[in-house]
């Protein structure tokens, strides 16, 4: 076996998933509830009837990428579908967009607190990785100057959760466009990864703006998985320009062939009907519900602009170890949680708000009660 891969640890979040027993309170995977838009899944269908399954052009049709640049493509908008290429989910675009712009000697730069997966590709492709934190005294508000200023020589590719997982915050528009010309005046020249799949699930503010907006050296990726609840389709794209997604269209076609085209079908449905924003009046139904009771619990917690996901701690301070913690609150409390530590934030815990509406309240005044016994005993 490749010797990263057998050294490389189980995933935090799985892990913990794994130990959930019947009746437990899960608060710990961010799979939407709600179910996919009805009429959406009946356009697909019906295109797929009519016009098949069969292999389809290996970087997605064309029809549905031509779609999807115009809805969403931003600074290549007028080179349709060379804009795009759909993929296997918003990881497989994260992954080939990695793949695409890095080779040995490369630096990769990743703002945390952020989702394992950066790091995880960057050592699986034996790519130098540094991070750059965003303090908890802000609320890890991204910086863009702070960004800026942790760029080196060898960087090559910034990766930004917009919005992150598990902060939920994210750059509005004068800070994107801080930062996009700011790598672009950088003598490195770096290229900015922003992971846009939980965009169109805005919380605490209204909208969230795309990177795709504001320079040519951008690569977006995104999917339904979240926005749309469609997480068994497996749809999602990696947007940019044409000439870089040309050679990630050759990574794409080793790695899988192509995308399947029911999850096609739903892309293309969702591209004719205007149907970004289907989900987002769930996403912030939920944190207008649970903000509310996460203050009522007296847990510390992180205002997310956007997504599902926060962070917690007891009002007590920092958790001295979270992996720790974690596990003690699902043996006393039988609560599923998150270490933050997985994702560059000790002390912390991230929660998901998708519970059910009628545990949820309850369920995180337990939550703070154990974390709170928890911060005396330790």
């Amino acid at each position: 076996m490749n010797p990263v891969l057998a050294e490389m640890a189980p995933s935090p979040i799985r892990r913990m998933n794994q130990l959930k027993q019947p009746g437990d309170m899960d608060l710990g995977l961010g799979e939407p509830t709600w179910p996919v838009p009805e009429d959406l899944v009946d356009v697909a269908l019906d295109a797929v009837r009519r016009l098949g399954t069969a292999y389809g052009p290996n970087a997605g049709l064309a029809e549905v990428r031509e779609a999807l640049a115009r809805a969403r493509g931003g600074h290549w908008q007028d080179r349709g579908a060379a804009a795009a290429i759909l993929t296997v989910g918003a990881q497989e675009a994260v992954a080939t967009a990695m793949g695409t712009l890095l080779a040995p000697g490369d630096e990769l730069l990743v703002v945390t607190p952020a989702y394992p997966l950066y790091q995880r590709l960057a050592e699986w492709l034996g790519i130098s990785c540094r991070t750059v934190a965003m303090p908890a005294a802000t609320g890890f508000a991204p910086d863009p100057e702070r960004i800026l200023r942790a760029v080196g020589p060898k960087t090559r590719l910034v990766v930004l959760g917009q919005p992150g997982n598990p902060t939920g915050r994210a750059l509005d528009e004068p800070g994107l466009e801080m930062l996009c010309r700011g790598l672009e005046r950088h003598e490195a020249r770096p290229w900015l990864l922003s992971d846009e799949v939980y965009r169109d699930l805005p919380a605490a503010r209204a909208s969230l703006p795309t990177a795709i907006d504001h320079g040519a050296r951008v690569l977006v990726a995104g999917s339904l998985s979240k926005s749309h609840a469609a997480t068994g389709w497996r749809i999602g794209w990696l947007l940019g320009p044409p000439d870089v997604l040309a050679g990630a269209g050759r990574l794409h076609q080793l790695l899988v062939t192509s995308t399947g085209i029911p999850g096609q079908r739903l892309l293309e449905a969702v591209c004719h009907r205007e149907a970004w924003q289907r989900s987002s009046g769930a996403s912030r139904d939920r944190w207008q519900m649970a903000e509310p009771a996460l203050v009522h619990s007296g847990l510390r917690h992180i205002v997310p602009d956007g997504g599902f996901f926060t962070l917690v701690q007891p009002t007590e301070g920092a958790l001295a170890d979270s992996d720790a913690a974690a596990h003690a609150v699902l043996e006393r409390a039988r609560i599923v949680t998150i270490p933050g530590a997985a994702f560059a934030a000790e002390g912390w815990l991230r929660i998901s708000l998708l519970a059910p509406s009628d545990r949820l309240a309850p369920g995180l005044v337990q939550l703070a009660r154990c974390l709170a016994e928890i911060s005396r005993a330790g």
